[in-house]
């Protein structure tokens, strides 16, 4: 994940760097895009702009694609659909993602985030579903992004280069389902508990979309 300069001149430059990125991608015949999370709806300050609208105003958009995270926008306190309407052709990808399984916290209108999303003529989705966690280690996530939007606001991080976005990553207190990286730090029984409790989880996230009549 990215930590965003606070002065505009740095953040200019860093915008200018993403679209240097996605020129030299374009020339091999790759899309180069951005994934939000919910730091980048703080505001850049001395603007009226959240880093989010910054980012896309000030990169081309035939160089950078934008990818919805409708999960780290919600907790970012921003609603999806407004930002859809407000980019139409600049976020063409949406990440649906929910506290776990996919419509069970209610928190997320899905079915106005994909008919929206549909009316602005797109068509491409994924789903990441990290490991279950507890209610104090999605505390403990939320919290991270909130500190990190802090020190965005507060001034970032000078000299870090902008680059692709991440999706997902290491979360405190919990390892991405997908990640198997940890895997030797836990005894087989607990990898396998966490596995089948991962299955089970996409599995009802699956039934979810497929019997969503809004999902095309």
């Amino acid at each position: 994940m990215n930590m965003w300069s606070s002065d505009i001149e740095a953040l200019k430059a860093e915008c200018s760097l993403l679209n240097q990125i996605g020129a030299e991608a374009n020339k091999r015949g790759i899309k180069f895009g951005y994934h939000n999370h919910s730091m980048e709806f703080a505001t850049v300050p001395t603007t009226n702009l959240t880093f989010e609208d910054f980012l896309i105003q000030n990169t081309d958009p035939d160089k950078v694609f934008f990818q919805m995270d409708v999960y780290w926008i919600t907790v970012g306190g921003m609603d999806p659909v407004t930002y859809l309407k407000k980019y139409p052709n600049r976020f063409i990808v949406l990440h649906i993602k929910d506290d776990y399984v996919i419509g069970e916290s209610g928190k997320i209108d899905y079915k106005a985030i994909f008919k929206q999303f549909y009316k602005n003529g797109h068509k491409d989705w994924f789903v990441e579903m990290e490991a279950k966690m507890t209610d104090e280690q999605r505390k403990q996530s939320v919290a991270m992004m909130e500190m990190m939007k802090q020190r965005m606001i507060q001034g970032g991080q000078q000299g870090q280069q902008a680059g692709a976005p991440q999706q997902g990553g290491q979360r405190q207190g919990a390892a991405p389902a997908c990640n198997t990286g940890g895997f030797g730090r836990r005894d087989p029984q607990a990898q396998a508990d966490m596995l089948k409790e991962s299955l089970e989880g996409i599995r009802l996230s699956a039934e979810y979309l497929k019997k969503a009549k809004f999902v095309n």
